[in-house]
């Protein structure tokens, strides 16, 4: 799907008359578009080798066995050096819920990475969105697509049904 848009990047600047003007003025859009392939979803694991784990004592008021036994957990993942902390009643349950806020600020921060790359390709395709960076101009009043590329008009009415081979393979001859 990702190859069957990868001419559409770019500045599309369309000029029509809308059906409710009564004095006949052009109205102009213009509509930035990126073609992003989009991520596949998986689980996060984190394979057990890559944590440590290490149980002291909690931290805060005391209670009934708050000082005198190690129940809180700090889980380390060795490849990053991060780490989370849980503080509460149970070892257990403090092993299970440190681990899920790692897992959490892994994913964060691998997300994170991937957010910065798609708005660099983002960027990249779209530009600074100024007058010079127009892709293709749709002016339907006068019954014509040019695209800036090839220097070539096409006939709107088949452009905005969706054949767009004819077009492609004008762009396709430029590059």
């Amino acid at each position: 799907m990702f190859r069957a848009f990868e001419f559409e990047p770019g500045i599309h600047r369309i000029q029509r008359i809308p059906p409710t003007e009564k004095r006949g003025r052009r109205q102009t859009s213009t509509v930035a578009v990126a073609v992003l392939q989009c991520p596949a979803e998986a689980d996060f694991l984190i394979p057990d080798s890559d944590l440590q784990f290490e149980t002291i004592r909690g931290q805060g008021a005391g209670g009934q066995h708050r000082n005198t036994r190690d129940i809180a957990v700090r889980v380390t993942h060795i490849p990053s050096g991060m780490q989370a902390y849980a503080d509460g009643r149970s070892q257990h349950f403090n092993k299970r819920n440190a681990v899920a806020v790692l897992a959490a600020r892994l994913q964060e921060s691998v997300s994170g990475e991937n957010d910065a790359r798609i708005n660099a390709t983002r960027q990249s395709q779209i530009g600074r969105m100024g007058r010079g960076t127009r892709v293709r101009n749709y002016d339907l009043f006068r019954g014509i697509v040019k695209d800036e590329r090839c220097r070539k008009k096409f006939d709107p009415k088949r452009i905005l049904e969706g054949d767009l081979n004819t077009l492609y393979s004008e762009v396709r001859k430029q590059e």
